[in-house]
């Protein structure tokens, strides 16, 4: 074949084309003889550059060539920008668009088209259902929201309508079981309290079962003492278990932090419940309060309460049924020892808002142990009491109890301050320890005796020691779960000299006993020392109070209370007369109310904080039945000192109100021995009277916590910290020429270079002296 060569040529340079690779050089006249190869090399050249313009989505490559193929291809071109227009159209929600070329294409796509339609279609309907459905969703949640709201107002008013005649039937209960009635009429009394007291039970149950369910149920962040919360909550139900002559204890080890933050009121609630339910189902035996700190971990504490008791107990088949609302064991259980079956539900709840668990083991007839725990955050460790009462190391102390359990905690309680002491489970027993011991280094000093033991009782013995020449000199101190005034006046006549109320307080029992011994509180006077000496000194010191309270019901029943005190009270019915009031006089306390009319208490305290600014401060305590969540935080918001809910626990109000008025009582007493050194400092400063004032009012306001640190150093042993104290302490006493106490801080710094502990201790205590 004459143009082999040439075609071969030709195909290679066709085949170089479709591979998309270079084309090889062919001298124009190697081909001459190939017709049209020009033309064909430029038509499949045209036809390479339109697909990969195709290939990058150009719809408009232009194309020169003519012919059958050429014009294939624009074809087929244009079909592609039709079809893309109609991609763009459907996208656009017109699915009218229909292919008519490509054969098998056509179809699938306007099949796709009309699936497409029909889908975007049910979508739509889809969606305005949806949309209803979220406007519907909508409106029910602002309908429950409302109701929610609507429910808490509700509950709000209930319980302040609720607690207000509450606060009068109980207050009035109260004055009348002071009014000397007659036994049956006392026994009308106590069950006409007990019911009001089951009456506000269940309202609490109920207001704080609605916060849970609502998950509005909010834990407080306040610093309270350990010890005082628990015994509080364990004190609650001495009477109850006293007339069921139940034995009820408490036991606070050691290692328990002294102050922690955390909400107490929600602590001695789950307190309260437990031990209410061990008094409730027992019958017979004891219940015993334990409280331990298990650990100590970037200053959180984990505190474990154990509450046993030897009650009727709960079958196993039972115990799924515990810790749900409005539930009991059985029903007979119910109506025979009632309640709301909320406490555990609601203690529950609270316990894990303290991040702890709570657990029970129980064997039915037997009794039932509840524990749990809480995570608080230490403010304050335990100090060590036995450096503190240094005293009484060496002191012999016989404890004579039927009760095992009692010999434990008062040995527990006693040896940590350095005491000896010795048991005794009966009279008998503890006179032969007393004959035994008396000529011996253990000769007994003071003698701790239950009041009811089997075969001879406190008084009894106290009798017969009084008889033995060498017994006489021994100081008895009665303990009696019997717990009323007036037991201390007989006590008193049988040689006592101290009476105290169990389950027994580790600090009533510390103190009492150094009081017994003359190792403290020398100005006392009392013939005999009760839990009531502290509490009774309110009465002496007779603080200006102001009662702002416009319920008439209510005046009456706290001003018959002060009046049992011998204190007696000024009083206003609106927030305006009381901002009068404390304008022209003023007061130690004020007692307000908030629900008033002309100007509600929330106002009246925020005017009267205005007046004083920082040059004065009055003492203002909310006194109100509105208890809901937030009106505590409210009252202190709006510049209160403190908070009392009603019905009012008139213990519990007297015990504020000392607080507060010892508060201003010992800086008073700091003051004016300070006081008399301003002349001095004056003399040397040249300074104003009027600033030196205030500058030693100042310094006697700090006095307290500064002779408490000094004390929490001295019992940790923390000599450095004492060592800076003092040295900070030296050049403030030394500024204000106040001599006295710039010497013995000179002793004392001088004590602890040295590390002479018992010189730091003495020197304190010479410290405490210059004030009292």
């Amino acid at each position: 074949m004459d143009n082999l060569k040439e075609i071969n040529l030709l195909i290679k340079c066709l085949k170089s084309l479709i591979e998309d690779k270079e084309v090889p050089s062919v001298p124009p006249e190697e081909i001459v003889n190939i017709e049209d190869f020009g033309e064909i090399y430029a038509s499949l050249l045209e036809i390479r550059n339109v697909f990969i313009a195709l290939g990058k989505g150009e719809l408009t490559y232009p194309i020169k060539s003519k012919g059958y193929f050429p014009g294939a291809i624009k074809s087929w071109q244009a079909s592609l920008r039709h079809l893309v227009w109609q991609t763009k159209a459907i996208s656009a929600g017109d699915f009218s668009q229909r292919v008519a070329f490509l054969g098998e294409f056509s179809e699938s796509f306007n099949s796709m088209t009309e699936r497409l339609a029909m889908t975007i279609n049910e979508l739509s309907k889809q969606n305005k259902e949806k949309e209803k459905r979220e406007v519907e969703l909508i409106k029910a949640k602002e309908a429950a929201e409302a109701a929610n709201i609507s429910k808490g107002l509700f509950l709000a008013n209930m319980s302040h309508e609720i607690r207000t005649p509450m606060n009068g039937i109980m207050g009035f209960l109260e004055l009348l079981n002071m009014s000397n009635p007659s036994a049956e009429q006392k026994e009308y009394i106590r069950e006409a309290k007990s019911a009001s007291a089951v009456l506000l039970y269940v309202i609490n149950d109920i207001l704080d079962f609605s916060k849970i369910e609502a998950g509005r149920l909010a834990m407080e962040e306040s610093r309270f003492k350990t010890r005082t919360a628990i015994e509080d909550a364990v004190s609650l139900h001495v009477h109850k278990a006293f007339e069921k002559n139940i034995e009820l204890y408490s036991m606070i080890n050691a290692n328990v932090p002294e102050e922690v933050i955390g909400d107490a009121q929600r602590l001695r609630q789950v307190l309260n419940n437990l031990i209410g339910n061990a008094v409730k189902f027992t019958e017979k035996g004891e219940i015993s309060v334990t409280v331990d700190c298990l650990e100590e971990e970037d200053e959180i504490a984990l505190l474990n309460f154990v509450i046993k008791d030897t009650g009727i107990g709960i079958s196993q088949e039972n115990f799924q049924k515990l810790f749900h609302s409005f539930n009991q064991v059985d029903s007979s259980t119910t109506r025979k020892y009632g309640g709301t079956g909320l406490g555990l539900a609601i203690s529950k709840e609270l316990v894990a808002l303290m991040g702890g668990e709570i657990e029970f083991e129980s064997t039915l007839g037997e009794g039932s142990t509840f524990k749990f725990d809480a995570r608080l955050q230490i403010a304050k460790r335990a100090p060590d009491h036995s450096y503190v009462f240094k005293e009484l190391a060496g002191v012999n102390i016989l404890i004579v109890d039927d009760n095992p359990s009692n010999r434990k905690i008062a040995v527990s309680y006693l040896g940590g301050m350095g005491c000896k002491v010795f048991e005794a489970k009966d009279p008998g027993e503890a006179i032969t320890a007393i004959i035994s011991k008396v000529n011996t280094r253990d000769k007994i000093d003071i003698a701790l005796i239950d009041y009811q033991m089997p075969g001879m009782s406190g008084f009894e013995l106290a009798a017969s020691l009084k008889a033995i020449p060498f017994a006489k000199d021994i100081k008895l101190i009665l303990l009696t779960s019997a717990a009323q005034r007036g037991g201390a006046k007989e006590a008193e006549q049988l040689g006592f000299a101290g009476y105290l109320i169990k389950p027994i307080k580790r600090d009533d029992l510390h103190n009492c006993i150094a009081i017994v011994l003359g190792l403290k509180s020398e100005e006392n006077t009392e013939p005999i020392v009760t839990k009531y000496v502290v509490q009774e000194s309110l009465d002496k010191r007779k603080p200006k109070i102001l009662l702002v309270e416009d319920n008439e019901i209510n005046r009456k029943i706290v001003i018959a209370m002060f009046k049992t005190r011998g204190i007696a009270c000024d009083v206003v019915i609106n927030g305006l007369e009381a901002y009068q009031a404390v304008e022209k006089k003023d007061y130690d306390v004020v007692l307000m109310d908030c629900q008033m009319p002309v100007m509600d208490g929330y106002k009246c305290t925020a005017k009267i904080r205005e007046m004083e600014g920082s040059s004065k401060h009055t003492t203002i305590i909310a006194m109100t039945a509105n208890v809901m969540e937030g009106d505590r935080e409210k009252c202190i918001q709006a510049g209160m000192d403190d908070y009392i809910g009603k019905p009012i626990n008139f213990d519990d109000m007297f015990q504020i109100i000392e607080s507060y008025t010892e508060r201003g009582r010992v800086s008073s007493e700091h003051f004016n021995f300070i006081a008399n050194y301003i002349e001095g400092f004056i003399e040397r400063t040249g300074i104003s009277r009027d600033d030196a004032e205030e500058i030693f009012a100042d310094y006697a306001q700090k006095l307290s916590q500064i002779l408490q640190e000094v004390e929490n150093y001295l019992a940790n042993d923390d000599l450095e910290n004492l060592r800076i104290l003092a040295h900070k302490q030296k050049g403030t006493a030394g500024n204000l020429c106040i001599t006295p106490i710039y010497n013995l801080v000179v002793e004392l710094e001088e004590a602890v270079k040295k590390r002479e502990k018992e010189e730091c201790l003495r020197i304190y205590k010479e410290v405490q002296k210059l004030f009292h």
